[in-house]
């Protein structure tokens, strides 16, 4: 699941750092995170867009597989901010 959230060669991960304006978004596989370097604008952006994006994905594949509705009890996005220091 999360090769779609990420897309191929980051596509997804790139265009949300880009219409975000944040300065990098990574998935930490050992922690189960997505980690979003940027100011608190940017982090909030990230989060909602990687949000919209992760729901639209779950929709998609649970019609697919000829559900009506999405299940109840997924697990929220945790997004680990990192502030950069102001120099």
């Amino acid at each position: 699941m999360m090769g779609l959230i990420i897309g191929r060669e980051g596509y997804h991960f790139k265009r949300i750092t880009h219409l975000s304006m944040s300065l990098y978004i990574f998935f930490k596989k050992e922690a189960g995170e997505i980690e979003v370097w940027g100011n608190d604008a940017a982090i909030t952006r990230a989060h909602y867009l990687l949000s919209f994006h992760i729901y639209k994905i779950l929709q998609i594949h649970y019609y697919q597989e000829g559900f009506d509705h999405l299940p109840m009890g997924l697990r929220p996005l945790r997004v680990q901010q990192r502030q950069m220091p102001i120099m």
